[in-house]
């Protein structure tokens, strides 16, 4: 049984707590989560929401919670070189390939791209790999402007919400449309034996890296998991199941956060790293989780990911 077939009785704090715990621990021997706190604190900036105060699903689970919750958001620094993306993918992602391969890797198949000329996956790394290299290719495309959209990191910067804000997946909907459109482009031009990539696991984990409380990512197994969820729409038919529990329940963003365990229990507990992700909360740093319970807030995307994936 999944956890929302039966929300009253499966889809409890404690029922979350546990299903995310199991899924770190799971996921420590790839070495993640312990990579998400290099990429917030090199990557990302907290930002407060920029919502409607009075409409958005925030109010209503704040009026409902009883109390003051986060109302912040993990955003892609305006500022950010493709190059510090990058180096995170594969650390993200539970890829083992050096950033000296994935780089050459990467110019390979955008040669080919610009030539005209078909790749084996053997060529570009693997099955894995190569998808890897197509989604990373499809967003250094669009990182310095495409298509009539401006700069990748400043249109992600600008997009201050959460998956649980209303109008979240209309104001990302034109860039996230042209990143998949690019990446089937990529495979259907230069990729002469597709394999599985219709299965978009990659570009949903690079979407979900750029919209880091927005998207989720996917892999094989929590796709599966998922149903009877469309692991391809990263979430989108996600957002009124989980606002629902969450008012049900009575919690506020910062509750559901605060149940993953990942940054207490996995990630970096002390030195520059931990202190740096720490200073992105900057003003809020009293009035928010690392305060009321010692933890640095959980991004949406991985705790909704890692619900399926530990189930």
């Amino acid at each position: 049984m999944h956890l929302y077939e039966d929300i009253d009785t499966n889809f409890t704090e404690k029922a979350i707590r546990e299903t995310l715990a199991k899924s770190n621990a799971k996921m420590k021997e790839q070495g993640y989560p312990a990579a998400e706190m290099g990429y917030i604190a090199d990557c990302l900036t907290v930002q407060k929401c920029e919502c409607n105060p009075e409409t958005c699903a925030c109010a209503l689970l704040r009026k409902n919670a009883g109390h003051v919750g986060c109302q912040l958001t993990y955003s892609l620094r305006s500022d950010l070189d493709f190059d510090t993306f990058l180096l995170h993918a594969p650390k993200l992602w539970k890829s083992n390939a050096t950033i000296h391969t994935i780089t050459e890797l990467l110019t390979k198949l955008e040669n080919a791209l610009a030539q005209n000329t078909k790749l084996g996956r053997d060529d570009l790394g693997g099955n894995e790999m190569a998808y890897l290299i197509v989604a990373l290719l499809a967003v250094r495309i669009h990182w310095s402007g495409y298509n009539g959209i401006k700069p990748l990191p400043s249109f992600a910067n600008a997009t201050k919400r959460t998956m649980l804000c209303f109008d979240a997946y209309k104001i990302t909907h034109k860039l996230v449309k042209s990143l998949s459109e690019k990446y089937y482009e990529i495979i259907r031009t230069t990729i002469k034996d597709k394999g599985d990539s219709v299965s978009g696991v990659y570009l949903s984990k690079m979407v979900s890296q750029i919209f880091y409380d927005i998207y989720i990512p996917h892999d094989t197994r929590s796709k599966s998991a998922m149903r009877p969820f469309d692991a391809s729409m990263f979430g989108r038919d996600m957002r009124d199941w989980l606002l629902s529990t969450m008012l049900a329940n009575k919690w506020d963003i910062g509750d559901i956060r605060d149940f993953d365990n990942a940054s207490s229990d996995y990630w970096e507990t002390h030195g520059a790293t931990r202190d740096k992700v720490i200073d992105l909360f900057g003003q809020w740093n009293t009035k928010y989780i690392i305060k009321r319970t010692g933890k640095i807030p959980a991004p949406l995307s991985r705790i909704v990911d890692k619900m399926f994936y530990g189930h």
